[in-house]
């Protein structure tokens, strides 16, 4: 089966929480999962995967479909707008990398098919070369 795995940072985060303290950091943190959570089905696993990042897998989705969620999740953050606690809104944007596993028929040995951390080694590829190329974008891998 198809499976897509999606890794998102929050761009520029340490800037946020130097400039304007963890509070802030933190609810940009909240922001973007809340994001995440209005973009996903039930079927779909997001989760923080360390620090402003996180992951979404999502099951039965072709890199097509999973490029679309993404861009969806890109436009919605950069909507976002974080209080500091000066009364300040400060705007997010993230970068997304993207990668899906494609099914392979009949691979008895299980070194044919993709593992987890060959999806995220890919989607970490995909999501620096989105922060090098001046970040709030998608790339895929």
């Amino acid at each position: 089966h198809t499976l897509s795995l999606l890794m998102i940072d929050i761009d520029y985060f340490k800037r946020i929480n130097d400039g304007h303290g963890h509070d802030a950091g933190d609810r940009a943190i909240v922001a973007v999962a809340q994001v995440l959570r209005g973009v996903t089905r039930a079927m779909d696993t997001a989760a923080r995967f360390g620090g402003e990042e996180f992951v979404l897998l999502m099951p039965e989705t072709p890199l097509p479909v999973a490029l679309e969620v993404a861009e969806r999740l890109r436009m919605a953050a950069a909507c976002l707008k974080v209080e500091c606690d000066d009364g300040q809104l400060i705007n997010l944007t993230i970068s997304i990398g993207v990668t899906a596993s494609a099914p392979r028929p009949a691979a008895p040995n299980k070194r044919d098919a993709d593992s987890l951390t060959d999806l995220l080694i890919r989607a970490d590829q995909a999501l620096y070369r989105a922060k090098h190329a001046g970040r709030n974008r998608v790339e895929w891998s």
